[in-house]
């Protein structure tokens, strides 16, 4: 077994684990990315006409539910990667679990300020199902 595939079976295991706690948990700490789409979602039929608008907003509501769903994203990305579907998995587990380290950094921070460093600290199987899916996307780079 070669190192690049061991990293790859390493990072979809990390993957599914990561997703099952994050499920497991209950909690949904929205990140970033949601706040942004909805941004979008909001402007874009100002600036996109006709069916181009139609479309750019579909693709923006199927990005925030696959944001939205979490962990299941996260697990579909770890089936992805044992797959050997390394660029879809990376994108899935980025989706469901977070951009990467400074977007973990900041969702942290955020959910501290808005819903208090105790619900923080009560859910942190979640925050350990997060950790392990930016570890696991970081993991499924090609080499």
């Amino acid at each position: 077994m070669t190192t690049s595939n061991l990293r790859s079976r390493i990072a979809g295991m990390l993957a599914l684990a990561g997703g099952f706690l994050i499920v497991a948990s209950g909690l949904a700490a929205h990140s970033l990315l949601l706040f942004v789409l909805d941004l979008l979602q909001d402007k874009v039929p100002n600036y996109l006409p006709g069916l181009t608008g139609e479309f750019a907003n579909l693709t923006i509501q199927v990005l925030a539910v696959l944001i939205a769903m979490g962990g299941i994203t996260v697990i579909l990305g770890g089936i992805a990667v044992l797959s050997g579907h390394l660029f879809t998995g990376r994108l899935l587990i980025a989706l469901g679990g977070g951009a990467g380290f400074l977007g973990l950094a900041i969702t942290i921070a955020y959910s501290a300020l808005t819903m208090g460093l105790s619900t923080v600290i009560t859910h942190s199987e979640y925050w350990i199902g997060v950790i392990l899916a930016v570890i696991a996307r970081s993991l499924a780079r090609r080499r």
